[in-house]
C-alpha cells in the first residue's frame, strides 16, 4: 500500500510516487528504507487529489497531495506547500516542467 503524492505544478498534474516502508516499518522516508516508486494513477484518483487541491483559493506554483489509497478512494494525511520534495529524479521532465511553470509565473510578475 504505502503512501501516495500527486504532484502538481501551477495547478496541472505532473507525476505521482508512491512511497512504502520496509518490512515492520512506518515511516516511507527514503532515509528510513522506504522505496519510491514512480506510478500513473488512475482517472478517478488524479480527479480525487485534484478535487483535493481546487479547496485551495490561491493559485500556487507547486503543491503535493499526499494520502493512502484504500478501494481506489484517496484518503488525505496532508497537503505539502512549503518545501517538498518533489521528486525531480524519479519523473523524466518534471524538472523542466517545473521550470517552465516557474518562469511562466515569474513573467507574470514582472513590470
Amino acid at each position: 500500500m504505502g503512501e501516495t503524492s500527486f504532484i502538481f505544478f501551477n495547478g496541472k498534474f505532473s507525476h505521482a510516487v508512491n512511497k512504502k516502508p520496509v518490512e515492520n516499518d512506518f515511516r516511507v522516508q527514503i532515509q528510513y528504507g522506504g522505496k519510491y516508486t514512480l506510478i500513473q494513477p488512475n482517472d478517478d484518483l488524479l480527479h480525487q487529489a485534484e478535487l483535493v487541491l481546487s479547496k485551495i483559493p490561491e493559485q500556487m506554483l507547486y503543491a503535493r497531495v499526499d494520502g493512502i489509497v484504500i478501494d481506489n478512494k484517496l484518503h488525505l494525511m496532508e497537503i505539502e506547500l512549503i518545501e517538498p520534495d518533489l521528486y525531480f529524479d524519479l519523473a523524466k521532465g518534471a524538472r523542466e516542467r517545473f521550470v517552465e511553470c516557474f518562469l511562466k509565473v515569474t513573467e507574470k510578475l514582472r513590470f
